[in-house]
This record gives C-alpha cells, structure tokens and sequence, in this order.
C-alpha cells in the first residue's frame, strides 16, 4: 500500500481521521473475509462457474459428492470453495465424462 500521507506534518486531528478511516476500512476488509469463510457454492454458483446449464451443474456436484467433496442436504448439493479447488486440481488432466 502507497504512503499517501506524510504523518510527520499531519495535525492532531487530522492522524486521529487518518486512522479512523484506515480502522475502518481493515473492518470491512474483516467482515469481507468472515462472510467468504461460510460460502458454499450451489448448483447455481456451479453453472456460473463453468458456464453451464442447470443439469449438467448438477451432475458436476453429484461427481463431487461420489469423490467425497461435496454434501447432500435434503435434495440440493453444495461444496466450499476449498472442496471445489481441490476437485479442480485433482481432476487436472482428466477427462471427466457427465
């Protein structure tokens, strides 16, 4: 990150809004990270993902859940972004056929 500021001719005032905006910014930045952590990708994430349609996302996460990536709850699929990656990287390669 550039240093926009020269802190050695800054007010009293003008460090304490400096830091208040710099705070608050790293707290969206955390609240950011916090969401991401819960994400699970859905049949609708899959289709945008690989640009597919509703069926062929489907069979993607039914693939991922034979390889013990993905989770069935009720009728809908779903896998993290990290399950997905690691499906990603170990499919490196292969042809998977749906």
């Amino acid at each position: 990150m550039k240093n926009e500021h020269n802190y050695d001719n800054m007010t009293n005032e003008q460090l304490v809004k400096s830091c208040q905006e710099k705070d608050s910014m790293i707290d969206e930045l955390l609240r950011t990270l916090k969401r991401k952590e819960n994400v699970l990708y859905g049949k609708d994430d899959i289709m945008k993902l690989y640009g597919c349609q509703s069926n062929k996302a489907l069979l993607i996460l039914k693939y991922m859940m034979m390889c013990k990536l993905a989770i069935k709850i009720g009728k809908e699929y779903y896998c993290t972004p990290d399950a997905h990656e690691k499906f990603i990287k170990s499919m490196s390669g292969k042809e998977v056929f749906i």
